[in-house]
């Protein structure tokens, strides 16, 4: 095996395929003769002196005049650290040569520091070059061959012809090799197109065999008596969205077609009491509700307030948070005595089984991992599942990401008395007189710090809640301090938990433990320290943990400086809106459970970010799927997968500069 090859495949390239695909991170513009300018400059000119030189500070370089044939004006260019080149470039006396970089006037001259070429081959370097990552200490010559013989095979065409044709494009071995060798701008805009598509349809593909493969049929849950218990128990009208919402829920479980939904919905606008009138239905139906929710904290408040509505019920409610299960607790989860089964991942545990399940919903469904989403949902094949979600996205990227086949359910109106958090930033300089007012008003505030401890070479500047705690406890000795990680036992975090909702403690330092799951409406600042480490979704499911009462609440998030995530958080309260600049800013997860994608949620991925961006395009593609035959659609998903390079760059736009 030769360097490049052991190179490539410690990449992840072990095969052409994947090879071909692993583009140039740019490309540099030499097709066009520009002369002398002040900007980034293509001449052909005469080299006219070559000279090894010293500057005052023992720098050695080599100093070069040419004289563009363009313009008639003599250059200077500048290599540092080069002295192998000189016997090279001294070769070039008297000749024409093609330079190119970034030119700049000084001293009354024109003058090329470190060129991005030199050469006296003038006719085969005036095109389009491709630039690659570095592989290894492998020189870029030996990769750019190993490429370019890649990219001479040819390969089957698995997108269909007729969508080839309604979107007039080109074949793909065409395609690839236009990648690595761009004779035009428009020519290269023309592949990157197809290979786009070619993303798109592998997407599609994906979700149509998927859907095809789910069962239209779901168990009949036809009572829905025990929600008025609910509703009654309940204290608050429903809005005019969580009845919208539960009425066609519930007319849906009635009928038996199974139910697969997203009910997304901003931070505080009441999605649980929509969880517990579905389950109620299916406990009320005779089949066994489970709810999952992604921290004992939450999933205890659940529990507790499902206790409170349907106390008539409580010996038929489970709480699976963790811990050692009792025999005679499996038993009743198995045999459905447990009609509300409430808990973490725990409800995933091997050691219990469902045997009348009717219903199972995902609570912060964006919190789980894509495994244990589906080993809840598939516990059945007519089991119906209904995800909700505190991070909404736009209905129609909703559909396409979770497939035709799952509806989704929007719950925008805030129940009465919720006031919008007003948020400002602020460089640290007016947070403790924000927590004097709150404690004068007999208000509690929360501290979020992004870390626990520090090591101060990687997190220079950043506070950690140990730093935080110490700094205000002294500073606003009236108060009564106390601080909350994810490293504390699940005892002591209940116990600090609820001495905070009994107001014996005034001001929380936490981690973004408490993001979900704390319900204190006497709550009315939360505090973001360092706001720059935080993302724009957890940043807003923060601000979710005031504003619970009647009372106005702030956010106040300290930084150092202003940034995007930042003021996109001042500038609205609307969850629907900071979605979808968080998906600009964020980016997308894998979404697919396969192990060529795994199972990642959220940073960069290519093919996930590709459907965002064109959602129309992916829409219309969407509906010619669905005329595919499975072999057709098995074979391109089978060629995209062994073909995908996980690190794989692309390029939207030549560069003309390194």
């Amino acid at each position: 095996m030769t360097k490049t090859e052991d190179a490539f495949l410690k990449k992840g390239l072990d095969n052409d395929y994947k090879i071909r695909r692993f583009f140039p991170n740019k490309y540099l513009d030499f097709s066009h003769e520009t002369g002398c300018f002040t900007g980034y400059a293509i001449c052909i000119g005469t080299m006219l002196s070559c000279q090894n030189m010293t500057a005052a500070s023992g720098t050695t370089y080599i100093l070069i005049r040419i004289k563009d044939r363009i313009t008639g004006e003599t250059f200077k260019v500048c290599i540092f650290n080069q002295p192998f080149a000189f016997k090279t470039y001294a070769t070039y006396l008297g000749k024409q040569v093609l330079v190119a970089g970034d030119m700049k006037y000084d001293y009354g001259s024109y003058q090329i520091a470190g060129p991005a070429i030199l050469t006296d081959d003038i006719q085969n370097n005036m095109h389009i070059q491709p630039v690659y990552p570095r592989l290894g200490n492998t020189k870029p010559f030996f990769v750019k061959k190993r490429i370019h013989e890649a990219s001479l095979e040819k390969e089957e065409d698995t997108l269909p012809d007729d969508i080839r044709k309604s979107f007039n494009l080109p074949g793909i071995s065409w395609s690839i090799y236009e990648m690595h060798h761009p004779s035009s701008f428009q020519l290269y805009q023309k592949a990157e197109e197809r290979l786009l598509y070619d993303d798109l349809f592998y997407f599609a593909a994906c979700n149509e065999l998927s859907e095809r493969k789910t069962k239209q049929d779901g168990i009949i849950l036809n009572n829905a008596d025990l929600c008025e218990t609910i509703i009654q128990n309940f204290g608050y009208p429903l809005t005019q969205d969580q009845e919208k919402v539960f009425v066609n829920l519930s007319s849906k479980l009635k009928s038996g077609k199974r139910v697969r939904a997203l009910v997304q919905g901003d931070v505080g606008c009441g999605k649980t009491i929509v969880a517990f009138l579905l389950a109620a239905q299916a406990a009320g139906s005779d089949a066994q509700a489970l709810i999952m929710a992604p921290t004992k904290i939450l999933a205890t408040q659940h529990y507790e307030k499902l206790m409170k509505l349907l106390p008539d019920y409580a010996d038929q409610m489970y709480l699976a948070a963790g811990g050692t299960v009792k025999k005679t607790d499996i038993t009743k989860i198995k045999n459905g005595t447990y009609k509300f089964v409430i808990g973490t991942h725990a409800l995933l545990s091997e050691k219990l089984t469902y045997e009348h399940a009717g219903i199972v919903i995902i609570d912060e469904e964006h919190k789980f991992g894509v495994e244990q989403r589906q080993k809840l949902e598939n516990l059945s094949k007519d089991l119906h599942c209904v995800s909700m979600s505190a991070t909404p996205i736009p209905r129609t990227l909703a559909s396409a990401l979770y497939g035709k086949n799952t509806e989704v359910y929007s719950i925008k109106s805030m129940p009465a008395g919720r006031q919008p958090v007003a948020t400002y930033y602020d460089d640290g300089k007016r947070a403790e007189q924000c927590i004097r007012i709150a404690l004068q008003r007999k208000e509690q505030v929360y501290i979020v710090c992004p870390a626990i401890e520090l090591d101060e070479e990687k997190m220079p500047g950043v506070l950690s809640v140990k730093d935080v705690y110490t700094q205000y406890s002294q500073s606003i000795p009236e108060g009564r301090f106390a601080m909350l990680n994810g490293k504390m036992s699940a005892t002591e975090t209940e116990k600090t938990i609820k001495a905070f909702q009994d107001h014996e403690i005034d001001v929380l330092v936490s981690t973004t433990v408490v993001e979900v799951g704390v319900d204190v409406p006497n709550a009315t600042l939360i505090i973001i320290q360092n706001a720059e480490r935080f993302g724009l979704a957890g940043m807003h499911q923060l601000r979710g943990r005031v504003g619970r009462g009647n009372k106005p609440s702030c956010c106040l998030l300290i930084s150092a400086n202003n940034n995007e995530r930042i003021q996109a958080l001042c500038d609205t309260t609307d969850g629907f809106k900071i979605a979808e600049r968080d998906l600009e800013l964020r980016k997308s997860g894998i979404l697919f459970n396969n192990k060529t994608f795994g199972t990642a949620q959220s940073g960069f991925n290519v093919i996930t970010e590709e459907v965002m961006n064109n959602s129309d395009i992916y829409e219309h593609l969407r509906d010619m799927v669905a005329a595919c035959s499975v072999p057709t659609l098995k074979k391109h998903i089978s060629k995209i997968e062994m073909a995908h390079n996980p690190k794989r760059r692309r390029v939207y736009s030549i560069e003309d500069s390194l």
